[in-house]
């Protein structure tokens, strides 16, 4: 029988006698690389609706487990048209401000980018902090290039416990689509 390189999986041939033996062996070496992974899939969630608002919850997420979390959102909307998606927390319409070097974000959201018929890709990154909640992210529209929605590390509710949040929402006037996807990823301690 032949194995392979890495992690001397069973890799069987025609001739070769198959054993439950080696089926569970295997299967004991998945079960431990993946245990042993610093990256783990904390959430994943795909929409079956179309909606005008996702409210993507946070409360259960045991936050001092990660170093940073990685929020991955592909959304289209439900219209034809462009439309503006705003990202808030706890749907709070002042969550903060933020800054790049050509535009002023308002005090309405963490996030307002553009939503159409092509894919939206989100790549929300939240490192490790007790107070605030810290985000970076980048946003591709359709088969745009990427492209930094801020160039900086952008701060929200500074007086407030990360734990504390419970939603982090997506808004689009014209819907997000069905098959919307949002997955999180978390780089354990």
């Amino acid at each position: 029988m032949n194995y392979t390189q890495n992690y001397q999986l069973s890799q069987w041939v025609e001739s070769d006698r198959v054993l439950m033996e080696d089926f569970n062996r295997d299967n004991a070496k998945i079960d431990a690389a993946l245990a042993a992974s610093p990256i783990v899939r904390v959430k994943d969630i795909t929409l079956s609706d179309a909606t005008t608002q996702y409210n993507f919850p946070l409360h259960d997420i045991q936050w001092e487990n990660y170093v940073e979390l990685i929020l991955l959102a592909k959304m289209t909307s439900s219209t034809t048209a462009i439309n503006p998606l705003t990202v808030r927390l706890d749907n709070d319409a002042g969550t903060s401000s933020y800054f790049d070097a050509s535009m002023t974000y308002g005090q309405d959201a963490l996030l307002t980018t553009s939503l159409g018929t092509g894919v939206t890709s989100l790549v929300i990154r939240i490192p490790y902090t007790y107070l605030g909640f810290p985000i970076q992210c980048v946003s591709q529209t359709g088969t745009a290039s990427w492209r930094p929605a801020f160039n900086q590390v952008c701060f929200a509710n500074v007086q407030k416990l990360r734990s504390a949040f419970q939603t982090m929402n997506f808004i689009c006037s014209g819907g997000i689509a069905a098959g919307s996807r949002f997955s999180m990823l978390g780089l354990r301690l």
